[in-house]
């Protein structure tokens, strides 16, 4: 009898662990992860905007920023039908065109199409890092993403650049509004996805 009980008061203790690490809202789900390191994502926010549309927040705080968007206007559609499933410490946000695979633990993002094959991958651990600032007298961060690419990748897109290449992998881009310069946040893979990045800092 003593055994069955610490069973279950175990499980119990697991589950309210999980519950109180993320939780589903309205519009998705909130992943409040517990980083160690310091300079990780403390708040993630998924959200589908449409079946093929997924908008992703990280935080480096424990929530997003109350700024306006200036770039991000959609807003997820009402009775927008999603599935959520858990499998081990990743939450599964499916609908009918994607998934996007949030690791509870870490962060970690993978995003893939119906058919499961993975179209965009966060490294294992997570790719946001943010590093504190300052910029006279006005605190933020410093932020990197890091993804996964295979070698046969191309990248298209983030408007138009002098550098005289059309796929502009391994370029090092500045996105930053100069003469004959015009910076565009948003790229696309021939891996068949779109990439809009929104940190106007």
């Amino acid at each position: 009898m003593r055994k069955i009980l610490l069973v279950i008061i175990a499980s119990f203790l697991f589950t309210s662990c999980n519950q109180n690490t993320w939780m589903k809202t309205d519009s998705g789900i909130i992943v409040r992860i517990n980083d160690k390191t310091g300079h990780g994502a403390r708040f993630i926010k998924v959200d589908p905007l449409s079946q093929k549309i997924i908008h992703v927040v990280a935080s480096p705080a424990k929530k997003p920023s109350s700024d306006k968007s200036l770039c991000v206007i959609a807003s997820p559609r009402p009775g927008l039908k999603y599935n959520l499933t858990i499998s081990g410490d990743t939450l599964i946000l499916s609908t009918s065109a994607l998934k996007a695979e949030v690791s509870i633990n870490t962060g970690q993002i993978i995003f893939r199409d119906i058919s499961n094959r993975i179209l965009l991958a966060e490294p294992a651990g997570g790719g946001k890092s943010f590093s504190p600032i300052s910029v006279e007298g006005t605190s933020g961060y410093s932020m990197r993403q890091v993804f996964e690419s295979p070698e046969d990748e191309a990248f298209y897109g983030l408007g138009q650049h002098q550098h005289g290449r059309l796929d502009n992998k391994g370029s090092v881009i500045e996105l930053q509004q100069r003469n004959t310069e015009v910076s565009i946040p948003f790229m696309v893979s021939n891996r068949g996805y779109g990439f809009l990045w929104n940190n106007p800092g």
